[in-house]
């Protein structure tokens, strides 16, 4: 028989025992155009109107389109089977581009966050794999797949009133139906959406108490967002994580979990017993800030306050309180605006009447810490003729100098000789030599001191010191 050309990819099939010395080339030529059909991209430019396809030009595995439309595009593909590839990188403003045999309907071709579409032509008609929902014989039927699709969508309107063109085409309004959007701006207030014109519908937020309407700052711009439609509303599955303030009055149960942030401004002056059961405690806390003068009432089990007692609040007076469950908080920090404590100090400062310049414990005995006590301390400082000076003490009494040797007497006998003297010596003149510190002559009524004294310019050699007595045990 004679050589035939396959109606599909116009391969030759030779005839057994032909083309004597010109087979193996014939065969070179099939096997270039299966790798064509199977691996190849072939690049079709076009900038509208229409485009019929060769049978060379339509055989590649992916089809590329190029180039800005001025018109609406037409490819006219050969009428044969065959599943077609194309990837739609035209710049179509508002133009399109479509496909169809001769004899056949134009489909559109789709462009836009997913350019690369694959149709299906059975020589007569060319279908939309993924996006047409009727059932073609021996095709993909996309009923499944349609149901559970998450649309994209083109961003338009304003920030609070957002309106969508959904892809694929044929969005409907029906419960779990999914949009993945970017937007174009931040919300502001409460937000509606309206997709592909099926009407407007409010946004509402998903939080750990359930949906709950937005208010704004729950959509960024660039930051993409889920929204899904729950039958009634659409629902932003990722709100961001902003806390904007929201106001709530003050009631005998002030319920922060109804609101839509978990940063609370209380307003008004009404006694608060409770902080509701709406809240979550897969988001427990709680941020508060006062308006007003108003008494958070403490109870042990439902209302648990710092220091086991009623608060009365401040204007600007805050609070972090954590939600327990079954109805029962307990406030984790409370903040006076003015500063001061939440629970006063369990006891006063002693008055110092016959204790000035003494360190005193709260019962305005001497300063005790880890098993040592001050029982005396000063500092001394040399005049000019060598003549020392008690600046400020506690417990020193009187202080003489002659030959270096300086004499502390205590003010009150501290009932001990066996105590530590810590002493820093300061040194004064021109080339000061061996200052050297000796403490002796420890008793219960004072100690002594010794320096090194003379320079070379025979100079008195301390200018002053400073001493600690510490008794230990």
């Amino acid at each position: 028989m004679a050589d035939t050309i396959t109606t599909r990819l116009q391969l030759t099939q030779q005839e057994v025992g032909g083309n004597s010395n010109t087979w193996g080339e014939i065969l070179n030529t099939n096997f270039g155009n299966l790798e064509t059909a199977i691996a190849a991209v072939t690049a079709i430019a076009t900038t509208g109107g229409s485009t019929t396809l060769t049978d060379d030009e339509a055989r590649g595995a992916v089809l590329s389109l190029t180039g800005t439309l001025t018109s609406n595009a037409t490819l006219v593909v050969p009428s044969h089977s065959k599943l077609y590839v194309i990837r739609n990188d035209c710049t179509i403003g508002a133009y399109s581009v479509s496909i169809k045999t001769s004899a056949g309907s134009a489909i559109t071709v789709p462009q836009g966050a997913y350019p690369v579409s694959f149709i299906y032509c059975d020589g007569t008609t060319c279908y939309l794999i993924g996006a047409d929902e009727t059932s073609i014989d021996g095709k993909i039927d996309t009923d499944v797949e349609a149901a559970n699709r998450i649309y994209t969508a083109t961003v338009a309107g304003t920030a609070n009133a957002i309106e969508l063109s959904a892809y694929p085409s044929g969005f409907s309004l029906a419960a779990g139906k999914a949009i993945l959007l970017l937007p174009t701006s931040d919300n502001t207030s409460t937000t509606t959406i309206n997709t592909d014109a099926t009407g407007i519908k409010n946004l509402y937020k998903q939080t750990p108490t359930g949906s709950k309407a937005c208010i704004g700052g729950e959509l960024k711009a660039s930051s993409p967002g889920l929204v899904i439609y729950d039958g009634t509303q659409y629902v932003l599955v990722n709100p961001m994580s902003e806390r904007p303030l929201v106001a709530l009055a003050s009631a005998t149960t002030t319920d922060l979990g109804t609101k839509s942030s978990q940063s609370v401004y209380i307003t008004g002056t009404t006694t608060i017993t409770s902080f509701g059961s709406s809240a979550s405690t897969r988001g427990p806390l709680f941020f508060i800030l006062f308006e007003d003068a108003l008494t958070l009432t403490h109870n042990a089990t439902s209302l648990k306050l710092p220091g086991g007692a009623n608060i009365t609040t401040a204007a600007n007076d805050s609070a972090i309180a954590e939600y327990l469950g079954s109805g029962n908080w307990i406030v984790r920090h409370y903040q006076r605006a003015s500063g001061l404590p939440v629970v006063s100090p369990a006891s006063e400062i002693p008055s110092q009447t016959g204790n000035a310049g003494k360190p005193l414990t709260t019962d305005g005995s001497a300063l005790e810490f880890a098993g040592w006590k001050i029982v005396a301390a000063g500092r001394v400082t040399n005049g000019t003729s060598g003549t020392p000076t008690i600046n400020s003490n506690i417990n020193a009494a009187s202080i003489s100098q002659s030959g270096g040797i300086y004499n502390i007497t205590f003010t009150d006998d501290i009932g001990t000789s066996e105590f530590i003297v810590i002493a820093t010596v300061t040194a004064q003149g021109v080339n000061p030599v061996d200052i050297v510190k000796t403490i002796y002559n420890l008793a219960s009524t004072g100690f002594s001191l010794a320096t090194g004294r003379g320079d070379t310019a025979g100079n008195q050699a301390v200018a002053g010191f400073n001493f600690v007595v510490v008794v230990v045990g």
